[in-house]
């Protein structure tokens, strides 16, 4: 059989004669279905044209009348592609391909080499496999190719470019830090036979995703961050693999959000047992949280959690001294996300 592809729209074909030496080498040439493929024969051979998708027979019949004949099955197919292969974990890879017209199933083939030792691990209608127990660590590449049958034997297409991963275990976030109102530091564990990794950055959990950072380390600042708007990040590990980047699975998503540190609160004595903390608001947050201790570097309790930009602290101690400070915060969903905190502000009701 003969295959083409959208990159090929012409073939030759060449008829061979048994004896070798006929006394009549002259063929008619005819296709079953021109809306697939043309035919204009010359003698012995033939150039073959497609013309549109699908599967078609060439005949070729000796111009003597001796009924002498033979065919050729014709498939014509689209670009046939892989779209990706995702690592799903540390043991396991999914690969995705483009649907064509015309074809009846696909095989997907894979290596641990990229020229060479390839088996079929999957044949069917679908257009993706999830390839499981494999060996974390370890590079794997996929090829794919489309069939039909055509008068009860099975054509296939070409092979796709190939293409690789690597099944490896997404990273987790260990913490996502707000260090000013345009930067987050976001720190990850590693995985153990990483080369190093990659961090990924998008505005919605399932919108699309830009990497903002490749290499050994395993934090890293986000600087030019739009204060109080929520970001999402993920991060995957790689391994080079000859002078490409494999990455792995990505661990789970968390959001960090940049936010401002607050200029030192201000505080006035009301009354021999209160104090009046207020501070200045900031742009794009939900709220903030006042703290409260008795020493410097002590423990703080948090006294107060809202919208308002001021705070009357009672039933305090005559002659003890307090120290305040503050920090914001912005809610997404259910969660609350802070800022770093304030200086302290010392005051002692009298």
């Amino acid at each position: 059989g003969v295959q083409f592809h959208a990159e090929y729209s012409e073939s030759y074909l060449n008829a061979y004669f048994t004896p070798s030496n006929p006394s009549i080498t002259w063929l008619n040439w005819t296709s079953s279905d021109e809306a697939v493929v043309k035919v204009n024969g010359f003698g012995s051979y033939a150039l073959i044209e497609a013309s549109g998708l699908g599967s078609a027979t060439i005949n070729a019949t000796a111009a003597d009348g001796s009924g002498f004949t033979a065919r050729c099955d014709i498939l014509v197919i689209g670009n046939l592609a892989l779209e990706g292969v995702e690592a799903l974990g540390a043991t396991s890879l999914k690969a995705a391909w483009s649907p064509v017209a015309s074809s009846a199933g696909y095989e997907l083939w894979r290596s641990t080499q990229k020229g060479s030792g390839y088996d079929r691990v999957y044949a069917g209608t679908g257009t993706a496999f999830t390839d499981a127990e494999l060996t974390a660590g370890t590079p794997y590449y996929y090829k794919v190719r489309a069939y039909a049958d055509i008068n009860e034997h099975t054509v296939f297409s070409p092979f796709s470019p190939f293409m690789g991963s690597i099944p490896m275990s997404g990273p987790a976030i260990t913490t996502i830090e707000a260090l000013s109102s345009s930067s987050v530091k976001v720190t990850w564990a590693a995985v153990t036979g990483a080369t190093g990794y990659e961090l990924w950055r998008s505005t919605s959990k399932t919108g699309t995703y830009t990497r903002v950072y490749a290499g050994t380390a395993k934090v890293y600042t986000n600087t030019g961050r739009t204060a109080g708007v929520a970001y999402y990040y993920k991060v995957c590990a790689y391994k080079t693999v000859e002078g490409t980047n494999l990455c792995g699975a990505f661990g789970t998503i968390k959001i960090g959000v940049a936010l401002a540190k607050p200029t030192t609160p201000r505080a006035v004595v009301t009354s021999r047992t209160s104090v009046t903390v207020s501070w200045t608001a900031i742009k794009g947050v939900t709220g903030y949280e006042l703290w409260r201790s008795t020493k410097a570097t002590g423990t703080y309790t948090r006294i107060y959690r809202g919208t308002a930009k001021t705070f009357l602290n009672r039933s305090l101690k005559t002659g003890t001294t307090y120290y305040y400070k503050l920090r914001v915060y912005k809610k997404v969903g259910s969660v609350y996300y802070y800022g770093p905190y304030s200086a302290y502000r010392m005051i002692r009701p009298r």
